[in-house]
């Protein structure tokens, strides 16, 4: 290849490079509906939003300071958050965890419905109807689930609905583990 070629191909090159490094950093990342390791070991970053059934009351990480606690990110408009929602019943009456909800983009009352139905497995539920808490957890979307430490460090991030299978064997038994720390 004589030099004027290699000039014309330049762009080329370069944008071959570009492309294949944006593929890698898509594909290398966690997916959403599995474990997202990103964030284990941070603490949540803070954020405030208003109480579900309470809007002078407010709902923020200091929520489950000093515990164990499972955090789920839903919304009434979601479907998987359905889908999971027995198993997240299922942790709460296990009674090994506080469990905290967070309506995600969610309207207070639709989220307060969706629960009314539901039944509810929180012990307090803020509302961020406009995605105030994105950036601070991080979120890809609904639902996500977080283990958090006594610490309040993140010990499981989870995209995706939970399982039956995800809450017997990863989530109650951490839960346990973190609970004789």
């Amino acid at each position: 290849m004589t030099k004027a070629e290699l000039l014309r191909a330049a762009p080329f090159i370069a944008m071959l490079l570009l492309a294949t490094a944006l593929a890698f950093g898509l594909f290398s990342g966690n997916a959403p509906g599995g474990l997202n390791e990103r964030l284990i070991g941070y603490h949540v970053a803070p954020f405030d939003v208003p109480l579900l059934g309470n809007k002078e009351a407010h709902f923020s990480p200091a929520a489950w300071q000093g515990r164990v606690a499972v955090l789920n990110v839903f919304a009434s408009w979601c479907e998987p958050c359905a889908v999971e929602h027995e198993v997240l019943m299922k942790i709460a009456k296990s009674g090994k965890v506080a469990v905290y909800g967070l309506a995600w983009r969610d309207k207070p009352e639709k989220a307060t419905e969706w629960i009314r139905q539901r039944g509810n497995p929180y012990q307090a539920i803020g509302v961020d109807e406009h995605g105030k808490s994105t950036v601070a957890l991080a979120l890809t979307g609904v639902p996500e689930t977080f283990v958090l430490d006594r610490d309040g460090l993140i010990a499981y991030h989870y995209n995706g609905a939970l399982t039956d299978d995800l809450a017997d064997n990863l989530i109650l038994p951490l839960v346990e583990k973190l609970n004789a720390k």
